[in-house]
């Protein structure tokens, strides 16, 4: 069996971005190295350089010309877009990093890009819609040609709806949105965790009144409460934060991560929630990068008038296995 798959498209991501910045700096016309020079600048490999530049030329940032060379288009987009976040996701007490990862990928892209982009935070509020009136003044008044919006409420994203914009949403309702492709998560997590026994249960947070890190530790305690004939072989976690708590139930009972209960555990790219436990789970990586260049290129899109075949877009989850579990299984062999 194979134990380890490397994240999906990260030298792709990496590729086009770093070549933006390199059509950026030249200017529109200007004439790019040849792809072998480029491998050599980067560096990368023939192949992801010709991959980048298909998506580059997809974006009308670069025009490829047979026998000629590869030029920076005459006229490189800029577009003036709103980033508006829910601030609930960095308030809360054990709060994910993943929202400043998602934000810090955001800035990079834009700049990257090339795009002015402008974060707005909305109001926690109870009554309907979180907007302040600046922000909404601001978006009727077409200074904006796109809106990234992540955690917004239903309200929120129908009024922005009415403005005619261009919208894309994450974590929450839009025109066109982008997610986690769920289905993916529990399918590889079976796949997974099911050399180790049948019974696997998916771990879900089940207290609404605490936060997720907690909600993750008092099911992890009812669970070993239990006898262990009853105990699954395998959990698989939705989120990270609801593992870190289960993590700190099986350290209290004295359960080793690598013993009788395997977890799979959905985990962000460069993420540090699980930091010092990475080799002991299954990880089911989701990559921060590949959502912000997922949101932009709808956007894009959008924006250019060509909008996607499909108004939901899912992200793809990479599978990630700890060396140590590589290291046992090899060890039966």
């Amino acid at each position: 069996m194979t134990l380890d798959r490397p994240i999906r498209e990260t030298k792709l991501q990496s590729s086009c971005l770093q070549l933006t910045q390199i059509v950026k700096r030249l200017g529109p016309g200007a004439k790019l190295p040849t792809v072998r020079e480029l491998s050599e600048i980067l560096p990368a490999s023939v192949v992801t350089i010709n991959n980048a530049l298909r998506e580059l030329e997809a974006r009308s940032l670069i025009v490829r010309k047979h026998g000629v060379g590869i030029f920076v288009a005459p006229h490189l987009p800029h577009h003036r877009i709103a980033l508006i976040c829910r601030p609930d996701f960095f308030r809360a007490i054990g709060s994910s990093p993943f929202w400043g990862l998602l934000l810090e990928q955001a800035q990079r892209y834009a700049t990257a890009e090339q795009e002015e982009l402008t974060f707005y935070f909305s109001e926690s509020r109870q009554e309907a819609g979180t907007l302040t009136n600046t922000q909404q003044q601001e978006i009727s008044s077409g200074h904006f040609h796109g809106i990234i919006g992540i955690g917004l409420d239903a309200c929120d994203a129908e009024w922005i709806r009415t403005q005619s914009l261009p919208f894309v949403a994450f974590a929450g309702p839009g025109s066109y949105t982008v997610g986690f492709d769920n289905e993916e998560l529990l399918r590889l997590g079976h796949e997974a965790l099911l050399p180790f026994g049948a019974r696997i249960i998916v771990l879900e947070s089940e207290h609404n009144d605490l936060s997720k890190q907690q909600s993750g530790y008092l099911w992890g305690r009812t669970l070993l409460a239990r006898p262990h004939s009853e105990w699954p072989e395998g959990i698989i976690s939705r989120d990270d934060m609801l593992t870190l708590g289960l993590i700190g139930a099986f350290h209290e009972q004295g359960i080793p991560l690598d013993g009788p209960i395997r977890i799979a555990t959905h985990a962000n790219a460069g993420s540090p929630a699980l930091l010092g436990w990475e080799e002991q789970l299954v990880r089911l990586e989701v990559s921060p990068t590949a959502i912000i260049m997922c949101l932009f290129e709808v956007l894009q899109a959008l924006m250019r008038g060509e909008p996607p075949s499909v108004s939901s877009q899912k992200i793809s989850i990479c599978t990630v296995y700890g060396a140590k579990w590589k290291e046992k299984d090899s060890s039966k062999s």
